[in-house]
C-alpha cells in the first residue's frame, strides 16, 4: 500500500513535467500537479518513515503553492 502511494506521487510529478511553461495554463498545470505529487510524497515519507523525503517534498509543495498564488495574482492584474 505504501509503495502504491509513492508510485502515484512519482507519476504525478513526471506527468507535470510534460506541460509547456511558456503559457499560463501550462505553468499552472505543471505547478498544480507537482504540488499534488509532492503532497503525496509528504504522506509517503511520513508513512515510511523517511523524514528527509517528507521534509524535502513539503518544501517543494510550498514552493509550488507560492508560485501558483503568484501566477493567479498576475492573471488578475
Amino acid at each position: 500500500m505504501i509503495e502504491t502511494i509513492g508510485i502515484l506521487g512519482s507519476i504525478l510529478i513526471v506527468v507535470s513535467m510534460f506541460f509547456k511553461t511558456n503559457t499560463y495554463k501550462g505553468t499552472f498545470c505543471l505547478r498544480l500537479l507537482n504540488a499534488i505529487g509532492s503532497f503525496i510524497f509528504v504522506i509517503y515519507g511520513i508513512l515510511l518513515p523517511a523524514w528527509s523525503v517528507a521534509v524535502l517534498n513539503c518544501v517543494v509543495m510550498l514552493t509550488n503553492i507560492v508560485y501558483i498564488i503568484r501566477i493567479k495574482m498576475e492573471d488578475y492584474k
